[in-house]
């Protein structure tokens, strides 16, 4: 899964702020499952011909045996484990 930081901040810009976040992962329907802090890492490609950057998270959320009804929650926390937000979503 890739979380794309332009989708939290729009465009391309990228502070110094979004950098060093932390992210938990919670699977919620009948059974919670709660994954804990997933590893994710700050990823940047120079855009060519002098296009700005584009950077983003990825990382791996175990998705086995779940039901395709749970609700996936990544919670984003600043480096410092302040809570920032939630992202929710079904598969």
């Amino acid at each position: 899964m890739h979380l794309d930081a332009r989708t939290l901040i729009g465009g391309n810009r990228f502070p110094d702020s979004l950098k060093g976040l932390r992210f938990h992962i919670t699977w919620a329907g009948a059974e919670t499952r709660d994954l804990g802090e997933v590893a994710a890492e700050l990823k940047t490609h120079t855009g060519p011909h002098g296009l700005p950057s584009d950077s983003w998270y990825e990382m791996e959320i175990p998705a086995q045996d779940v039901p395709i009804s749970d609700t996936l929650e990544i919670h984003i926390l600043s480096a410092a484990g302040d809570h920032l937000g939630c992202v929710c979503g079904h598969l």
